[in-house]
């Protein structure tokens, strides 16, 4: 539903106890999470946001840019430094602080409800989140989670350390190959255990939910 002039009337009433400079950001924040509520339960605006010409806003805020108000306003509340008045409104309006943790927390969300689904992180390099799925968080929706996958392995050194703790919990697959190298060996292993011998038919396939066999063959 569009936002309603009365209701913009009625915003710029109630920011008139907060300094100026901050009234059209907290306009535009209030608007975005009108607007994103339907596939986000937070308002993200990039560090090179713009106001698209769109007739939930005001005709004066279309086109202006508000990048470099939105890297002052996290810095400045990172320090202690915003106005309290501002940091209410900004967290009614589930104003995302930190874009960084905002992403990490997608893709662990992302990981963990494709565990769920699909009892294993062997994400396929080409697989996206779907549109409107409700088994998927809505701030996952679209997500190119098989390239997330790809980026988080690529990074791995380089990864903050409670974040590889995380993702080593979840059970993520760091080397595709060795972890499907592993599952062979213990398959391999475990036909011998149960029939003396590795003279399989090449048509042999590790039955389902057999508790002679590891989850993982």
């Amino acid at each position: 539903m569009l936002i309603r002039w009365q209701q913009l009337r009625q915003w710029s009433s109630n920011v008139k106890r907060i300094p100026p400079a901050y009234a059209d950001f907290l306009t535009v924040v209030r608007i975005e999470r009108q607007l994103q509520q339907h596939h986000s339960n937070f308002t993200e605006l990039s560090t090179n946001y713009v106001v698209p010409n769109h007739p939930a806003f005001p005709e004066y805020l279309v086109g202006m840019y508000f990048g470099g108000k939105v890297q002052k306003i996290r810095h400045a509340y990172k320090n202690n430094k915003l106005h309290a008045d501002v940091v209410d409104i900004l967290n009614e309006n589930r104003f995302v602080w930190n874009a960084s943790e905002y992403s990490w927390q997608c893709n662990l969300s992302a990981l963990q409800t494709y565990k769920k689904l699909n009892g294993n992180l062997l994400v396929r390099n080409d697989f996206f989140v779907p549109l409107n799925d409700p088994n998927w968080p809505k701030d996952t929706w679209g997500l190119n989670l098989g390239k997330v996958v790809g980026t988080l392995r690529n990074t791995k050194d380089k990864m903050k350390p409670d974040r590889r703790i995380e993702l080593e919990k979840l059970g993520f697959v760091w080397d595709r190959f060795e972890y499907n190298y592993q599952c062979y060996l213990i398959a391999l292993k475990t036909y011998k255990k149960l029939h003396g011998n590795l003279s399989m038919h090449s048509e042999f396939v590790v039955p389902l939910n057999d508790p002679n066999w590891p989850e993982e063959t």
